[in-house]
């Protein structure tokens, strides 16, 4: 049988001489069990017996040493010498806490108490004072942990931490379309699948880029009740790209200083003046940009193509609009299928034009053909470029200073007009001047007529006068503009009096017009050198 198994028999077995209790210790804390060698427990000593052993002691409520107990049960029947067991053990309660380095959190560990102090509410908050943990205490926890009389570590304090003020950020100013790439519902129901609105292009002067300062934190409360300041939120200049500057009037705003495509990078942005596109169809839409485009493909029917600068397509255009606010070059040429508008304010040049409507402010140079089209040329004329064919073919051409071809018309005689003078836009841009002008000129001689009376009789008048002194002056500095304009389109048009039209070979009826001289060639020319009547006679 074993000690537990005489658990039953023994467990009432009253104290033997051999075994003797003591309390030791500098508080009579340990319950010693001396025992001497004997031979009164063969079978060793059951295990509840030494408990009740204890309880006899007074000391029931003690920490109980199971180890202990366990080998004072086995070794009872083998001691050669006396031993001792520390067999139990009174134990205050105990009250560990830990407080992180940042003092925003507390930890808590109890240990039961045997026997000893007891756990109380005081004991825990007094050793959370002693670690300066006064502020965010979970009481729930705390009741639960004065009901329990014990627990592991767990959290009982938890400070505030400080919130850190958001950086500085930088917001662009302008957007992609909202519906890029989609096609849109017009006001009539239909469909729009041509403005598809994938390119940005931004003019001078737009504002691209903010600098939204940074925000202040919020500061948080530690476990002791102070204050912990926020972080400090990291702050940054804008930076002014390519093609961009800071504000004159706003240090934070960045702004174009040249058109095109804005591209955006943290704190800074920089404008690309040229776009490039690989073609024009359904997949692009319309291609609208203030700077320079490039399309390396075709354009295809139906689309529109705007470029603020140069446009240069190296592909063919087949019915497509096309608009340059400076240059236009075509590499191959078009295919205007009777639908096609071209507006450039600069110069034009093309491999051949086809049934299209050309509005061109400089030269034009057509490599090979121009056919089928009504041409207005602010410039200078010319069919025949670097050697090609040089041949104008139908249509009505009109030229500000000089038409040159290789051939004027077809053995066909298609119906070709080839006229030197003034374009439609360019008389009314003069007339709409000449009003302008005489309108300010008129409004400053009433301004004038104002001051001199205001000169004889100024009481009570001087604030007028500074108002009307302001904008003379600004009519004064518009009207010399307006000159300047004025004189700049008379020149043109008296340039056309001066023009001419030459080529190497003239077909039966091809019209030649140069102001009031008109004439129809009705034989086949070998040369033409067409003006207006001087000195010298037209040469036809």
């Amino acid at each position: 049988m074993t000690s537990d198994e005489v658990n039953g028999a023994e467990h009432s077995i009253p104290l033997p001489f051999c075994i003797r209790f003591s309390k030791k210790g500098p508080a009579n804390q340990h319950l010693i069990a001396s025992v001497e060698p004997n031979d009164d427990f063969p079978l060793g000593i059951a295990r509840d017996t030494i408990r009740g052993w204890i309880r006899e002691q007074g000391c029931e409520d003690w920490w109980i040493d199971e180890e202990a107990i366990a080998h004072l049960s086995r070794e009872v029947n083998r001691l050669e010498r006396t031993r001792e067991y520390t067999v139990a053990e009174q134990k205050d309660c105990g009250i560990e806490i830990q407080v992180a380095a940042d003092r925003l959190k507390a930890w808590i560990r109890v240990s039961r108490s045997y026997g000893g102090t007891p756990l109380t509410e005081a004991l825990i908050r007094q050793a959370l004072e002693e670690h300066q943990v006064n502020f965010g205490i979970n009481e729930e926890l705390l009741r639960q942990i004065l009901q329990e009389g014990e627990c592991e570590r767990v959290l009982i304090a938890e400070g505030v931490p400080p919130l850190p003020g958001e950086n500085a950020r930088f917001e662009p100013l302008v957007h992609e379309s909202t519906h890029k790439g989609a096609p849109q519902e017009r006001a009539d129901g239909t469909v729009d699948y041509k403005n598809l609105g994938l390119f940005l292009s931004v003019a001078p002067g737009t504002p691209l880029m903010k600098r939204i300062p940074p925000s202040e934190g919020t500061p948080g409360t530690a476990i002791d009740g102070n204050s912990i300041p926020a972080p400090q939120a990291f702050d940054r200049s804008p930076h002014a790209g390519v093609g961009t500057a800071i504000s004159d009037t706003n240090p934070d705003v960045v702004v174009a200083t040249r058109a095109g495509q804005p591209y955006f990078e943290d704190n800074s942005v920089r404008v690309d003046q040229t776009l490039e596109v690989a073609s024009v169809n359904p997949s692009t839409g319309n291609v609208s940009f203030d700077g320079n485009i490039i399309i390396r493909g075709p354009v295809e029917p139906g689309f529109k193509v705007e470029a603020g600068q140069d446009l240069t397509i190296l592909d063919t255009v087949e019915g497509a609009d096309l608009v340059a606010g400076r240059n236009l070059s075509l590499i191959t040429g078009v295919y205007g299928r009777s639908k096609t508008n071209i507006t450039v304010e600069g110069n034009l040049e093309a491999r051949f034009l086809s049934d299209c409507t050309v509005r061109c402010g400089g030269n034009i140079e057509i490599i090979d053909l121009i056919a089928h089209c009504n041409v207005e040329c602010g410039g200078i004329l010319y069919v025949g470029k670097h050697g090609g064919k040089g041949q104008i073919s139908g249509g009505r051409l009109l030229a500000l200073r000089e038409i040159r071809a290789q051939i004027l018309g077809t053995v066909s005689e298609a119906s070709t007009v080839v006229e030197i003078g003034p374009s439609r836009s360019l008389i009314h841009r003069k007339a709409r001047v000449d009003e302008k002008l005489d309108a300010f000129e008129q409004e400053l001689a009433g301004i004038e007529k104002e001051l001199i009376d205001i000169e004889i009789r100024p009481q009570g008048r001087e604030q007028m006068g500074e108002t009307l002194h302001r904008k003379a002056a600004e009519l004064f500095e518009a009207i010399g503009e307006l000159k300047k304009e004025q004189e700049m389109l008379q020149g043109k048009l008296e340039a056309s009096g001066n023009g001419r039209i030459r080529a190497e070979e003239v077909h039966r009826g091809v019209t030649l017009c140069i102001g009031p001289r008109r004439q129809t060639v009705s034989e086949r020319i070998t040369y033409l050198d067409f003006r207006m009547p001087d000195e010298n006679t037209p040469s036809v």
